[in-house]
């Protein structure tokens, strides 16, 4: 009896949570806690389970203890005892009977619980909650995985991390000639500059830096230090030489862009100035930026730096040419700049298609245009899922910087299958589209701005 008491004790407790759950579940419908929300509730409803299956087993005890009851009084009348006999085999019939009762009590009570709280449901049938409950688990573990997805692909490419700005502070290596003061002042840390970077280096005397030192200099808000080297976007029209592009001098390390005037030129991070030169191009200026980063920036009619100096995100360091020259380092090997300058959107699976494979006719007046309305360009229009890439935004397609476009494309089209992270790239070859051409690229959207 203690058992059973026990055990309807539990099963009350489970199914009080049980019903708690549901109903917390289907009141909040909070879409980020759904997956977590469900999983309880499966638990729940499997753990009741398992203490009625645990009823139940004990019942088949209790006609077990029923039948050995039988066999004892079937045995009593050549026991010696027979008045002590019947007494026991009457107490164990009375305890098996209430026993059973209990059990049986414990099994309609929870049944029942059940059916009134499923008939009590916002749904048509118990059937039609639990095909919702599927769907709806089913569509947050889909969003929940391709939103971890984009999380970690994002946090790769994110550009604080690109830039190792992420840490919470930067690494510089000591030259010489610096001091705290002047690092403090550049990194805009306050009138207790100095007093943070000697508690996170454990500096004894901060008037002694040792050359070649690493000091660590704290970073509060890594988006306050980021500056577009000429003060803002550039458009894809104005690129003149993209990374890796193969020039008589091997391949470029950098980029160059068209402006219309001289324009200022901004330190992209805060730094020290470790070299001013010259040659046929014009005025070039080195920049370490900490954490292993070095930056060009090059073709400048006019430089208001000079080596050693330390300047601060956004400073003007010169004036550009026609045509401005940016290059990234990171750890000693050329990175490409626009991977830093535009804002990453995921790796997404690209295919080819035509103007063929809508089943339109070149009769029909929709043949070869695009769900913008415009007509596809070869190596310009992509269609992508709008909800994923706007439409009418460029994107930036390193793999693809080879090609004509230097891997510059328009949002202008859509398609039935292109859903989530793929986009189709227009060509007018058939057979790179029949041939099931596919790859997997990074993307990057490019900030609206106008020509300079």
């Amino acid at each position: 009896l203690s058992d059973v008491e026990s055990a309807q004790k539990m099963q009350e407790e489970k199914y009080q949570r049980f019903v708690e759950t549901t109903e917390r579940l289907l009141k909040e419908a909070n879409i980020e806690e759904f997956a977590s929300k469900f999983k309880e509730l499966e638990n729940a409803v499997i753990s009741m389970e398992n203490q009625i299956d645990e009823a139940s087993e004990m019942a088949v005890r209790v006609e077990a203890l029923e039948r050995s009851v039988e066999n004892l009084s079937l045995q009593a009348p050549n026991s010696g005892n027979n008045s002590s006999s019947s007494k026991v085999i009457f107490e164990l019939t009375r305890d098996v009977s209430e026993l059973k009762n209990s059990l049986s009590d414990i099994k309609n009570v929870i049944r029942e619980e059940i059916d009134r709280k499923i008939a009590a449901l916002p749904a048509d049938s118990p059937e039609a909650l639990q095909q919702y409950v599927v769907n709806t688990t089913s569509l947050v573990k889909q969003l929940t995985v391709e939103l971890e997805t984009l999380r970690s692909v994002v946090r790769e490419y994110d550009r604080n991390r690109f830039l190792r700005l992420d840490e919470g502070y930067v690494s510089y290596i000591v030259k010489s000639g610096d001091n705290l003061s002047t690092i403090a002042r550049t990194y805009n840390l306050g009138l207790d500059g100095v007093r943070r970077i000697v508690e996170l280096n454990n500096i004894s005397d901060p008037n002694k830096l040792l050359v070649g030192q690493m000091l660590k200099i704290p970073v509060d808000d890594p988006s306050e230090l980021f500056c577009y080297p000429l003060g803002k976007p550039f458009s894809p029209e104005q690129i003149a030489g993209v990374f890796g592009e193969i020039t008589k001098g091997g391949a470029k390390p950098g980029i160059d862009v068209n402006v219309e005037s001289s324009l200022p030129v901004h330190a992209t991070l805060p730094g020290r100035v470790v070299s001013v030169f010259s040659d046929s191009q014009g005025m070039h200026v080195r920049i370490d930026h900490g954490n292993g980063i070095l930056a060009v920036y090059g073709n400048l009619v006019k430089v208001n730096v000079h080596e050693g100096q330390w300047v601060s995100s956004g400073e003007i360091i010169g004036t550009s040419g026609n045509t401005f020259h940016f290059e990234m380092w990171i750890d000693g090997e050329p990175r490409d700049p626009l991977r830093i300058l535009l804002k990453y959107a995921g790796k997404f699976e690209a295919t080819f298609y035509t103007e063929w494979e809508d089943g339109k006719l070149p009769a029909h007046p929709a043949f070869r245009v695009t769900s913008s309305g415009t007509v596809p360009r070869e190596w310009w229009t992509l269609a992508a899922d709008t909800h994923f890439l706007p439409m009418g935004s460029l994107v930036y397609i390193p793999a693809f910087v080879h090609k004509p476009n230097r891997g510059f494309f328009k949002v202008e089209d859509t398609g039935a299958a292109i859903k989530g992270n793929k986009i189709d790239i227009y060509t007018t070859h058939i057979q790179d589209a029949l041939k099931g051409m596919r790859a997997y690229v990074d993307v990057y959207l490019v900030p609206p701005t106008g020509s300079y």
